[in-house]
């Protein structure tokens, strides 16, 4: 999900390349605290199913917040909080969730567990990553194709606003060149517009999603503790 927001960073906000990697850090540093917590809380003795609702609510919290940021206008400021919120999250998450794949199994097998949990954390980044940008490229060219649209010379909005561009180049350069950068303009603006409103849906998508995760986590029971708790209640009903 990130990859969408560097991506909008450099396409359609244009922010130097050093400002896209030093707001970076504000999510390096909310993973260090993520990662901080949950070893306070794992030694607190709190259950991991607590935790882990509360990584999922904080990652799904991200994900709605930086749907409202997607403007052409946004400051690195608001960027920042959001992207400390998700690496919060992360950081929440990750710890508890690689010692409860561990400790899950036989000792025999906890180091077969662990090049599960890598490889499981590898395959998943890569396959998200692709399904993210697959979306982009959908959702991208469905948004296009209805903005479009609204390119009309009959709209007195559109005419208004391709004069005044088409009047600015036409002033250095010839008439032809000025029509290629007018239309060159609007089509590079339809094309950012766009990027802001795939945004919108998959970070929309991506709450609603988490949402999902943390309800089941929350109320998630193993199959095993439910037939013995099942058991129990019916012998001692039995006695």
């Amino acid at each position: 999900s990130l990859s969408n927001i560097y991506l909008i960073m450099g396409v359609v906000w244009k922010w130097p390349w050093t400002n896209i990697l030093s707001i970076q850090y504000y999510n390096v540093a909310g993973t260090i605290l993520g990662v901080a917590t949950s070893i306070l809380l794992l030694t607190k003795g709190v259950r991991n199913r607590y935790i882990f609702t509360a990584g999922f609510l904080l990652l799904s919290c991200s994900m709605l917040w930086f749907s409202y940021l997607f403007y052409p206008d946004v400051s690195q400021r608001a960027i920042a909080y959001p992207l400390a919120l998700e690496g919060l999250a992360q950081g929440i998450l990750f710890t508890p969730l690689s010692l409860y794949m561990i400790g899950g199994v036989h000792p025999n097998f906890s180091g077969n567990a662990s090049l599960v949990g890598t490889a499981t954390r590898f395959w998943g980044s890569l396959i998200g990553y692709a399904l993210i940008q697959n979306l982009i490229l959908h959702l991208g060219t469905r948004q296009q194709t209805y903005l479009s649209a609204d390119l009309d010379l009959t709209r007195p909005v559109f005419q208004a606003q391709w004069n005044n561009l088409l009047t600015q180049h036409s002033s250095t350069n010839l008439t032809n060149d000025a029509f290629s950068l007018t239309a060159d303009s609007f089509q590079n603006e339809l094309a950012n517009q766009s990027l802001l409103h795939t945004g919108i849906d998959i970070f929309t998508a991506l709450f609603w999603i988490g949402m999902i995760v943390t309800m089941v986590c929350y109320f998630y029971q193993p199959l095993k503790a439910s037939f013995c708790g099942m058991f129990s209640k019916a012998e001692m009903q039995k006695a």
